[in-house]
């Protein structure tokens, strides 16, 4: 059983998605509440999403101004995610060397639908730009 939910937009503008899923620390399938907030973020504070490109595993890079994030699954069955923020780690869990940490500033090559190489592996870079 994958990650299933339902999502509820409050009064607020947060959004709480209410669901099940699979978890590592227990290796059981369990009920989760979680609450989403939008943080303002910085004019011109560069954003990105990156998709990798594998056969084995699935993952996935995203950064906005200095809040990182890097989430997947290993082949293994093995879910891997870390959260960065302003440089430091504040969570990780599975074998987060899989996803390499990304640049604080967007490498001038990058463009959105093109490739790029982080660590050894390939990503798809599917959104670019900085913040408006």
């Amino acid at each position: 059983m994958d990650d299933q939910g339902s999502f509820e937009t409050l009064d607020n503008g947060d959004v709480t998605e209410t669901g099940r899923m699979f978890n590592p620390n227990t290796g059981n399938i369990e009920c989760y509440v979680e609450t989403w907030r939008r943080c303002p973020s910085e004019p011109g504070a560069p954003y990105c999403l990156l998709e990798l490109i594998s056969e084995e595993d699935v993952g996935y890079l995203g950064r906005v101004g200095d809040h990182v994030l890097g989430c997947g699954k290993r082949s293994s069955g093995e879910y891997i995610a870390w959260r960065d923020t302003d440089g430091s780690r504040g969570y990780e869990f599975g074998t987060t060397a899989v996803l390499p940490p990304l640049p604080k500033e967007l490498p001038e090559g990058w463009r959105e639908g093109g490739t790029c190489r982080l660590g050894n592996r390939t990503f798809v870079i599917k959104a670019l730009g900085v913040c408006a």
